[in-house]
């Protein structure tokens, strides 16, 4: 569902959206030098008209920082469901044309490194896209099975206590009905 390319010292959050390669705002305004992300909106709504639909697109995602804390466990799990937040985000060519606009030093290199990445992934059989893809799909399905499986295991072993006493004393009752059937023949 999402891999990762990296651009310097950023790592960008590729996410696989209706099969098609996105890198979020955020990450391209920090590649650029930006210190806000709010900049990467700013030359956005400045040259719209130049964006094609299919260089960016609005999506929700779940939001953050919403998280969920669930006994036993190390780490947040996911977000409340129906929190959601609306994101920008820029297919590689959108994201060079963002560089073509962007002000920074790095804009150069910035151009550069998302012409080689538009390289690779245009001379990259789509059949090897499409496997990088799935097997990114079951990856991220078996850890959510991981997890409920955890997350089971953890209810079972604080049940586990209550469910013994309650066999306990069904074995002692039926003991008892026994002996008292057993005495009396």
């Amino acid at each position: 569902m999402s891999s990762a390319l990296t651009f310097e010292t950023v790592e960008f959050k590729v996410i696989d959206h209706k099969g098609k390669t996105w890198l979020r705002a955020a990450d391209i305004a920090q590649a650029l030098g930006y210190s806000r992300g709010d900049k990467i909106s700013r030359i956005y709504r400045t040259h719209a008209r130049e964006f094609s639909a299919d260089m960016t697109v609005l999506v929700d995602i779940p939001d953050p920082e919403h998280l969920l804390c669930v006994p036993d466990q190390p780490e947040p799990r996911s977000g409340v469901p129906g929190l959601t937040r609306s994101v920008r985000l820029f297919s590689l060519r959108g994201a060079h044309l963002l560089g073509m606009f962007a002000r920074t030093p790095k804009a150069e290199a910035f151009r550069r490194w998302v012409l080689d990445v538009l390289e690779g992934v245009t001379h990259a059989p789509a059949d090897l896209h499409a496997r990088l893809l799935a097997a990114e799909r079951e990856e991220a399905k078996s850890f959510a099975q991981a997890s409920n499986a955890a997350r089971t295991l953890s209810l079972r072993r604080r049940a586990k206590p209550i469910l013994l006493e309650a066999v306990t004393r069904a074995r002692a009752e039926v003991q008892m009905v026994l002996a008292l059937e057993g005495g009396a023949a």
